[in-house]
């Protein structure tokens, strides 16, 4: 927040995936940063998630994820990427703290 950015929290996976939805998370179109030009669109998102809340086969956020590219999968990461970004003053690499696979 200090930085500018909007943060939200969940506290269901029905939340998490009703905000992913609301977002055009999982479209074509947030993967290549939407159609109005805007930079604050889904391509800027990035989701923290514990081991413990990552979902399970069968649980619709699950179906959600798997209908993401690879790309857009990579939006979700393990808390330490922020505590390292913070750490560092730079955003690091979506990449080397994936979440999901």
């Amino acid at each position: 927040e200090e930085l500018g950015a909007k943060v939200r929290t969940w506290r269901s996976a029905a939340e998490l995936l009703s905000a992913l939805e609301a977002s055009g998370a999982a479209s074509q179109e947030a993967a290549s940063g939407g159609s109005s030009g805007s930079t604050a669109g889904p391509r800027h998102m990035v989701v923290l998630l514990e081991s413990e809340e990552m979902p399970k086969e069968g649980d619709p956020l699950a179906a959600y994820i798997a209908k993401m590219s690879a790309e857009r999968r990579s939006i979700f990461v393990v808390p330490a990427w922020l505590a390292e970004t913070f750490q560092q003053r730079r955003r690091l690499p979506l990449d080397a703290f994936r979440a999901m696979p």
